[in-house]
C-alpha cells in the first residue's frame, strides 16, 4: 500500500517522539486510542502512523488528570466535556476529501459516472489509487458525496437571500440568485444529473438506491425553500417534493438551451425560468381576465427627434431590466413591469421617469451609457439612452399594434 503524502514538521511526530514527548509509553497511548480518549492517528502505510499536537495536549491533559487521582471512565467523561480543539491530522484529511470532491466533479462531469475510473480521480487529487480508499470507501459513495457538495454551494450561496424572504418581490429575486447560480454551475450539475438518470434505470438495486439518495440530497435545498414560501403566504400550498422536481426539471432543460442557443444570454434563461414558474403559460387567470400579456411584449419608442418605432424582444443594455439608483438604494426595473418610461438629462447624469403596470411611479438615475435594442418590422435595433425620449408599453390585445406586428417570433 503506497503512503499518503504528509509534510512532516514539528506538529507531526511518529510514535517513539509522542512518547519522549508525552512520557507515556507506546502501549498506553494505542490503549487511550481503543478507549477513546485519544483521535486515531493517520496512517501512511501498513505500520506508521503519524501524531499531532492535539495527540500530545490530551495526554498532558490526561496525565494531569490522573495525577488527581481519577479513573480513566472519569477522565474519559471530563474529556467528553471539554470542547475538543480539531487536530492537525482531521484539517489535513478534512481538507483533502474536499479536493478529491473538487477533483471528482470535474472528473465526472468531463466522462460521465461510467467512464470515470478511480485512478483517473485519484491521479488528479495527486493521490494513489489505494489511498483513495482511505477517504472513500467506493466510487458510487464518492459520487454522492459530489451531488451533496454541489447542493451545499446552491444553499450555502443562496442563503443569504433566502434569510431576507418577506414578500413576493423578495422570493421572486431570491429565484433569480438561485437560478443564476445553477445556471453558471450547469456545467457540473449537467454531467452529474446526466449520471444520476442513467443510475435510476439500472438493474442494480444498490445503484439505484444511491441515486435515489443523490436525488434527495440535491432536492432538499429547493424543496426546504418552497415551503419556506409557503408558510410566509406568497405561494399556494403545493406538494413540495413535486414542485422541487419540477424546478429541477426545468432547470436542467434551460440549462441545454442556454448551451445549444447562443442567441440567449443568461439574463434571458432566467427571466424566462422564474416567469414560466410563477405565472406559467396563461394570459388570463380563472375568471378570464388578463393577467399576463401573451406573446411579445411591445414597446412604442420614440426618439429625441419624434421618430416612433414599435419594437419587442427589448433589452437594455443586454439585459432585461435597467439597472440604476433611487436615492442611496440600488435597483433593477424589469423591462415586463414598465407601462411608459421618459428619459430626462440634467448635466451628465440620465434619469428615467418609470410607471409600473401597477400604476406606481419612480424616477430611476441611470448609471452608465447604456442603450435599448429589440427587434423591428424593419429589423434589429438599437438606440442609446441619450437618443430616447420617451418608452411605452403597448397591447396587440387592445388593437394598439398593427395587425403586421402581431405573433411575429425571434429571428
Amino acid at each position: 500500500m503506497e503512503s499518503i503524502s504528509v509534510n512532516y514538521n514539528t506538529n507531526k511526530m511518529k510514535i517513539s517522539q509522542l512518547c519522549e514527548k508525552s512520557g507515556f509509553n507506546r502501549s498506553t497511548i494505542r490503549h487511550y486510542i481503543d478507549a477513546g480518549l485519544l483521535h486515531r492517528p493517520l496512517k501512511t502505510g501498513g505500520t506508521v502512523a503519524i501524531y499531532d499536537e492535539n495527540h500530545l495536549e490530551k495526554l498532558k491533559r490526561i496525565g494531569h488528570l490522573k495525577e488527581e487521582r481519577h479513573s480513566l471512565s472519569e477522565i474519559r467523561s471530563i474529556l467528553s466535556q471539554e470542547i475538543p480543539a480539531i487536530s492537525e491530522i482531521e484539517q489535513l484529511v478534512r481538507g483533502k476529501r474536499e479536493e478529491i470532491i473538487e477533483k471528482a466533479i470535474e472528473t465526472f462531469c468531463k466522462k460521465g459516472f461510467i467512464r470515470t475510473r478511480i485512478i483517473d480521480i485519484a491521479k488528479a487529487a495527486d493521490l494513489g489509487k489505494s489511498s483513495f480508499y482511505f477517504y472513500f470507501k467506493s466510487k458510487e459513495k464518492l459520487f454522492i458525496e459530489c451531488v451533496a457538495h454541489l447542493a451545499e454551494i446552491l444553499l450555502s450561496k443562496q442563503k443569504e437571500s433566502w434569510d431576507d424572504v418577506k414578500d413576493e418581490q423578495d422570493v421572486v429575486s431570491s429565484q433569480r440568485t438561485g437560478a443564476s447560480l445553477y445556471f453558471n454551475y450547469f456545467n457540473y450539475y449537467g454531467g452529474i444529473l446526466n449520471s444520476l438518470k442513467l443510475f435510476l434505470k439500472s438493474d442494480n438495486q444498490k445503484m439505484v438506491k444511491l441515486a435515489k439518495e443523490a436525488f434527495r440530497k440535491f432536492l432538499q435545498p429547493i424543496i426546504s425553500y418552497h415551503r419556506l414560501t409557503i408558510n410566509i403566504g406568497v405561494m399556494r400550498e403545493l406538494d413540495e417534493v413535486l414542485v422541487g422536481y419540477s424546478i429541477l426539471g426545468l432547470s436542467d432543460i434551460m440549462g441545454y438551451a442556454l448551451l445549444l442557443n447562443p442567441q440567449y444570454t443568461l439574463d434571458d434563461i432566467v427571466d424566462f425560468g422564474v416567469d414560466i414558474l410563477n405565472h406559467g403559460t396563461l394570459a388570463c387567470n380563472a375568471k378570464g381576465e388578463r393577467e399576463y400579456q401573451s406573446g411579445p411584449i411591445y414597446f412604442d419608442v420614440t426618439d429625441s427627434q419624434g421618430i416612433k418605432t414599435i419594437i419587442w424582444n427589448t433589452s437594455f443594455a443586454e439585459k432585461k431590466y435597467i439597472p440604476g439608483s433611487i436615492g442611496d438604494g440600488t435597483f433593477q426595473i424589469n423591462l415586463t413591469d414598465i407601462s411608459s418610461l421618459v428619459i430626462n438629462k440634467t448635466g451628465s447624469i440620465y434619469s428615467a421617469l418609470i410607471t409600473l403596470i401597477t400604476g406606481s411611479q419612480s424616477t430611476l438615475e441611470i448609471k452608465g451609457e447604456g442603450s435599448l435594442s429589440g427587434q423591428s418590422q424593419s429589423g434589429k435595433v438599437r438606440l442609446p439612452i441619450n437618443k430616447i425620449f420617451r418608452i411605452t408599453r403597448i397591447y396587440p390585445d387592445d388593437g394598439d399594434v398593427p395587425i403586421s406586428f402581431r405573433g411575429l417570433q425571434n429571428d
